[in-house]
Parts: C-alpha cells; sequence; structure tokens
C-alpha cells in the first residue's frame, strides 16, 4: 500500500504528500475538495484513517513509476 500513498505521483511518501492529505481533510467523495488520491482506504472520505495509514508508510522512497 506504501506507493499507493504517493499523491503527487513523484516515487516517494513525503512532506508534499502529507500536505496535500491534509488540504483535503475531512472531505468526503461529493464535495469538490475531495482528493480520491489521498482516500487511502477507499471508503469516499479522508479521514484519520487515511492519516493513520499515510503516517505508517511516510518516508518510503522506492515507489515505482507507474
Amino acid at each position: 500500500l506504501g506507493c499507493a500513498m504517493d499523491i503527487d505521483n513523484d516515487h516517494d511518501l513525503d512532506g508534499i504528500d502529507i500536505f496535500r492529505l491534509s488540504r483535503t481533510f475531512g472531505s468526503i467523495r461529493e464535495e469538490p475538495d475531495y482528493l480520491p488520491s489521498a482516500d487511502f482506504n477507499s471508503d469516499s472520505q479522508v479521514n484519520d484513517h487515511d492519516l493513520e495509514v499515510a503516517a505508517r508508510g511516510f518516508g518510503k522512497a522506492d515507489c515505482p513509476p507507474e
């Protein structure tokens, strides 16, 4: 799941990805600021569960290009 958390698609999970998650934190699918790539568990909302997943993967740097 680590590479799936690479929101900005730059092959790592770093502060930029956490920043983007924070910008959409609390949003749900029906809202304009919802970012599907920040909804790591695909439950249609960006919440504490996604932040927890991101924290576990933070620093991962070997994500292959898509």
